[in-house]
């Protein structure tokens, strides 16, 4: 396949970029109003990226949970379109809104597999376990309305702050 084979969907790509930020956004908003001070904000929402990027990797590695992430901010549980070791990933989180996008009209129908890597005792290798499969349509729906939710959540908390903000001259 050609490199330039899909870039009729560069644009859907860019607009699903764009709407994830949002997100971050809306967090940097919020957190810059309660706290009235920019770099607190900026400090704050990159403390939430660290924060949810390094636990992330804890919960997708070491438990069965890792549905929880495709509710937060990030990249959330990865999945994969076909086999595991042959397969195309998916990252189930609102921060992958675009590339859901771009998947879902590349594979309609497609279906993801999630699976758990456990250590066997022949290190280095590693067994994977299947944990459960969901249509890629129910990822991307689920995106969009987690992406839309955390922007109305972090955009009305903004707005009651700054309502109730002193003015000062």
């Amino acid at each position: 396949m050609a490199p330039q084979n899909n870039l009729h969907l560069l644009p859907l790509a860019l607009i699903g970029s764009i709407v994830s930020t949002f997100i971050w956004i809306a967090l940097i908003l919020t957190i810059g109003t309660i706290s009235k001070s920019s770099m607190i904000a900026a400090l704050g929402a990159f403390g939430v990226w660290m924060g949810l990027t390094i636990a992330a990797g804890i919960v997708a590695m070491f438990t069965e949970q890792a549905w929880v992430l495709n509710y937060l901010p990030g990249e959330g549980a990865s999945g994969y379109i076909g086999s595991f070791d042959l397969g195309s990933t998916v990252s189930a989180g609102p921060d992958s809104l675009a590339s859901n996008l771009v998947a879902y009209v590349l594979n309609p129908s497609a279906d993801v597999t999630y699976f758990k890597i456990s250590p066997i005792p022949d290190y280095p290798y590693y067994r994977t376990i299947p944990l459960y499969t969901e249509p890629l349509s129910l990822i991307l729906a689920r995106s969009i309305i987690v992406v839309a939710v955390y922007i109305m959540v972090f955009m009305f908390i903004s707005w009651f702050f700054l309502r109730r903000a002193e003015v000062l001259e």
